[in-house]
């Protein structure tokens, strides 16, 4: 009877923290989301003042206009990477899982080696998964 509650205990302990690895992910992409969010709207002002600022300097104005062009595509990077992330949450979900369990594994006081190696070996896998089609 122990030894099931304390299963019991541990599965439950294991469901929580698998539900805490995904929701660690999904903060992490909102988090991203708004940081990307905040930069568009600051470079969308930026553009704006600068046309109205430098409007009698054309080429003071293309000069900046270049800049903010740069700026423009390291966004667009960025928020490509953002979306990819999206599509691919289970994946993201499961890599942090992985470390997770090989955490766990590594703080007990007897660590199955081998256990620790095959977990890396599948969150590698995993992450060679997720960098495959990275763009």
């Amino acid at each position: 009877m122990k030894n099931k509650c304390l299963s019991t205990l541990l599965l439950g302990s294991l469901l929580f923290f698998t539900q805490a690895n995904a929701d660690t992910v999904k903060e992490e992409i909102l988090k991203d989301e708004t940081k990307i969010s905040i930069k568009q709207q600051e470079l969308n002002k930026d553009i704006e003042e600068a046309k109205v600022k430098y409007s009698s300097k054309p080429s003071k104005l293309e000069e900046k206009e270049l800049k903010y062009k740069e700026k423009q595509k390291e966004l667009d990077s960025k928020k490509q990477e953002l979306k990819y992330k999206k599509d691919n949450i289970e994946l993201l979900e499961k890599i942090e899982d992985k470390r997770y369990q090989i955490h766990l594994e590594k703080i007990k006081s007897k660590p199955d080696i081998d256990k620790i190696e095959k977990l890396t070996k599948e969150r590698n896998s995993l992450e060679e998964e997720f960098d495959k089609n990275r763009p």
